[in-house]
């Protein structure tokens, strides 16, 4: 088959377009046959080496395509089934390629009113939110919320999931005219609940967001960035409130989480929540990947029905190592809305 692999560790000068062997489905696998992958940041930190692990490997942690063979004991599934998946943990290959063989339970059946292309953006990003927001129940209806990074593709659904369940306002930052136009036009959040925040200090962003909330602390704030806006995530939420953030720092990142006296989270009584969705995948017991099948599940019905929609999703080309490196660089460059996919 053909597959975009990553050579070393490094830039994207190392991905080069190759004949590799086609996987074969385990016991308890399904074989994919690909029609489109997704891009998601975590690429590039794969890419870097940041996740350790030998190249040459093949890249790519979401994907949608059709079942071309199972396994032994593969339920629930059979051959020509539309579906989208995580390959993220325990799969055969990433989906920067033409076929992938994953476990059943970190499979779902794609929705039917997405194309390939829309489906291929939903899971990683998808999961991601939902696992910050709704498994960890740190939204209700009435809150008020603040998203740091509403605007890239775990936000963009974060902001569905918390239409969906009746938050009372949200509220973010953008960096400039033009990504605050995105977040309201696109996302539908209000043009006064969107801070730019270009050239203002963390105590000037927090000071400005609690006066657009009426001089008031966020009930729950989502950190979908990292660094200083996990900081200001903190300090944004409100006494015995609940502060998500899908970003690991590294270890010279000092938030006094424990210390007596100075800690945030203690002295408001916090619940903070940390959300790396490849957990079960990468570490967890076979038993404990179903949980990626049940919230698939879920999220096809929410699209299905219509209770949320997708961010906007840009089909950059066909697989080719030329598709993969634009990708990677527009990723690095801060500079997508929404979410990116190549047809396979």
């Amino acid at each position: 088959m053909k597959a975009i692999v990553l050579d070393a560790f490094g830039d994207a000068s190392h991905f080069r377009l190759a004949d590799v062997p086609q996987p074969q489905p385990k016991k308890g696998e399904v074989r994919i046959k690909v029609e489109a992958s997704g891009f998601n940041p975590v690429d590039c930190k794969i890419r870097q080496g940041g996740y350790g692990g030998n190249a040459p490997v093949i890249l790519g942690a979401d994907c949608s395509g059709v079942i071309d063979a199972l396994g032994k004991e593969a339920q629930g599934f059979s051959v020509g089934d539309e579906v989208y998946a995580m390959p993220f943990g325990p799969s055969s290959n990433g989906s920067y390629a033409e076929f992938l063989c994953l476990p059943v339970s970190v499979v779902a059946k794609k929705p039917s009113n997405l194309s390939f292309e829309q489906a291929a953006a939903v899971p990683l990003a998808a999961m991601t939110a939902y696992r910050a927001m709704l498994s960890s129940h740190a939204i209700k209806r009435g809150d008020t919320l603040f998203i740091a990074g509403a605007g890239g593709g775990v936000g963009s659904f974060g902001v569905q999931f918390a239409k969906h369940h009746l938050v009372k306002d949200i509220f973010t930052v953008a960096g400039s005219e033009e990504s605050a136009k995105f977040m309201h036009c696109e996302l539908g959040l209000k043009k006064e609940h969107i801070l730019i925040y270009k050239g203002l200090s963390l105590q000037q962003l927090e000071e400005k967001l609690m006066a657009m909330n009426g001089g008031n602390r966020f009930d729950a704030t989502m950190d979908f960035i990292g660094k200083d806006m996990k900081r200001l995530c903190i300090n944004l939420t409100h006494y015995s409130g609940h502060c998500s953030s899908v970003l690991p720092e590294s270890h010279d990142f000092n938030l006094p989480a424990w210390e007596r006296g100075v800690s945030p989270c203690f002295k408001k009584n916090l619940s903070v929540h940390f959300v790396f969705v490849g957990a079960e995948a990468f570490s967890g017991p076979p038993a404990s990947w179903a949980i990626y099948s049940h919230h698939l599940t879920h999220i096809s019905q929410l699209i299905e029905s219509g209770a949320i929609r997708l961010p906007p999703v840009k089909t950059i080309g066909a697989m080719s190592v030329e598709t993969v490196r634009e990708a990677h660089r527009l990723m690095e460059e801060g500079r997508v809305k929404g979410k990116l996919v190549m047809r396979i």
